[in-house]
This record gives structure tokens, sequence and C-alpha cells, in this order.
């Protein structure tokens, strides 16, 4: 894991084949990380790479457990990217909103506080739906009015002129 994204360490420097001595060229090894990671199978070159002045500075090694843990990390800590439109000199719109990374342990927290707020909530709700059945009991039954027709029901316009009410 290198803290630049494109890291590219020399561990051995290529040799240019010399034709008027006659000694060939010695290819060199390098080591180029991609996203910040590269995967190395070679023994040989892990030691050269463990050996190298850069290690624990400019890069460090990790297991795969870690890895999870360190990419997580590096997607909380990217900016929140918002564009601002801007029409004829004013702020037009803002679009975009900031990044909200939450951790799996904030997760879980989130989740047990929502199942107990919302055991809580229905307990309430028990106890008042028991009180308004008790206040039910105990007030008088109101009769409502039946009518014969949806025309009964209707109310009539009032209009006042001056002179007194027309129905």
């Amino acid at each position: 894991m290198s803290k630049s994204p494109k890291l590219n360490i020399v561990l051995r420097p290529s040799v240019p084949a010399d034709p008027t001595s006659g000694r060939p060229g010695v290819p060199g090894v390098y080591v180029l990380f991609e996203d910040h990671e590269v995967n190395i199978e070679n023994p040989e070159t892990a030691n050269l790479l463990r050996a190298h002045a850069g290690f624990g500075q400019d890069y460090t090694e990790i297991t795969e457990g870690e890895m999870e843990l360190i990419k997580r990390q590096q997607n909380m800590n990217v900016p929140a990217q918002q564009a601002t439109e801007f029409k004829y000199g004013h702020i037009e719109r803002i679009t975009g909103r900031p990044n909200v990374k939450i951790t799996p342990e904030m997760q879980k927290a989130i989740v047990e506080l929502a199942a107990a707020a919302a055991k809580e909530m229905f307990d309430k709700m028990v106890q008042n739906s028991k009180q308004s059945t008790d206040n039910q009991d105990t007030q008088p039954e109101k009769t409502a009015v039946e009518t014969d027709s949806p025309e009964d029901t209707e109310i009539k316009k009032v209009v006042t002129r001056g002179r007194g009410i027309k129905k």
C-alpha cells in the first residue's frame, strides 16, 4: 500500500547493452503501484521491496484484512462534490449532496437505536389505545341524526342585500 496512487519504484536499475565490449543488457526490476496497491507473488521481489529505503515511508506491507479497513477509510476521506451553476452572474442552483459514509459499526448502532425507538413507540401506542378505549366506555353514547335523503342535509345559501335576509 502506497501513499501515491501511481508510485513506481526501481528495485534494481537496468543495465544497457554495450555492443563494443559484448556485454548484454540486463533488465531492471521495477514495481508500479496502481490505485495505491500492488500484488507481488515473487518472494525475491517482496524481499527487495522490504529492503528498499522507501519501505515504511512511501509504502508499507499490509494483509488482506487490513486492506478492507484502509480502503473504507480512504473512501470516507473523499470530499463532498457539489456543482454550483451560475446564470447571469448569480447562483442558479447547487447540485449534488455531501458524501455521508457510514461505517458498518455505525450502521449496526443505528439499527439497534431504531429497534429500541420502534419498541418504545409501539408501547406508547398500545397505552394510548387502551386509554382511548377506556375513555370511550365511560362517555355517554351519542346518537346520530338520521335523514331520509341527502337533500335534507344540504345547507342553503344565505345572501344579505341590505334590506333583509333572502333564502
